[in-house]
């Protein structure tokens, strides 16, 4: 593929753009206006309350709270954002009370 100027770039954004925008129009028109609870599904799809099945990375096979019952292996999960400030905020005070006592030592 030749390289392409931006002005080019941007002409074949806005042809894409518009042919999808006109695909959406057609797929509306032939069915009709979209329903209101299709979006509903879809919002409670995504935010679904049930656990996702997921297979382990080495044996394939369904996984159980993120530990693996075949080989043990443990899924990584971030931790959330609570815990994180408060080990940071622990850290943080651990490092200044080190600090008073290093700069009480040294002025000894």
């Amino acid at each position: 593929m030749s390289k392409q100027t931006r002005q080019q770039k941007k002409e074949e954004e806005k042809r894409i753009i518009a042919e999808m925008e006109e695909a959406l129009r057609e797929t509306k028109g032939e069915s009709g206006a979209q329903q209101p609870d299709s979006e509903e599904k879809v919002r409670k799809s995504v935010y679904a309350t049930e656990p996702e099945k997921i297979h382990c990375r080495r044996c394939k096979t369904l996984m159980e709270n993120g530990v693996c019952p075949t080989c043990g292996y443990k899924m990584y999960v971030p931790m959330d954002e609570k815990k994180r400030n408060k080990i940071r905020f622990i850290a943080a005070i651990v490092l200044v009370v080190i600090g008073v006592i290093v700069f009480a030592i040294s002025k000894m």
